[in-house]
């Protein structure tokens, strides 16, 4: 079993751990089923469609599952690459590579090279695969779940 040591956040991230991600708006990042599924920063406390099982790759690279059972994936057919819980199993597509911060944030870039950050939508805090470098809402942070 792979495993990801993330020595700033004081835990290891292990293939079926359970995490949140928080976003630098304080809200929870969730599955939005009235959006299409798409992954927002919206849960103003942590519930099911804010739980996220963690799939550890290698080289500092996860996927992640959301409750609907599929994994976060980019939409490529919108131009802003909103993150969404649509594909059916794990793959280099689904996988996302971890930066660690020393302030215990984290932040997350996708299979585009580009960094995932909060971005507003026609009024939805989409979380998307649209940013070049890392900016204030690429920080993420992440807590394991009971």
């Amino acid at each position: 079993m792979a495993t990801i040591v993330i020595p700033t956040l004081k835990f290891q991230l292990n293939t079926g751990d359970r995490i949140t991600l928080k976003a630098e708006n304080g809200l929870y990042l969730a599955r939005d089923p009235a959006h299409q599924d798409w992954i927002t920063a919206s849960a103003s406390t942590p519930g099911p469609t804010s739980q996220f099982v963690v799939h550890v790759a290698e080289d500092s690279r996860i996927s992640l599952e959301a409750d609907n059972g599929r994994f976060v994936i980019r939409d490529t057919s919108a131009e802003f690459n909103p993150l969404v819980a649509r594909e059916r199993s794990a793959d280099q597509y689904t996988e996302l590579t971890l930066t660690v911060f020393d302030d215990a944030t984290v932040a997350l870039k996708a299979d585009n090279k580009f960094y995932v950050g909060r971005y507003s939508y026609k009024a939805v805090q989409t979380v998307s695969a649209n940013r070049a470098s890392i900016d204030q809402y690429c920080h993420f942070q992440i807590a394991e779940t009971s």
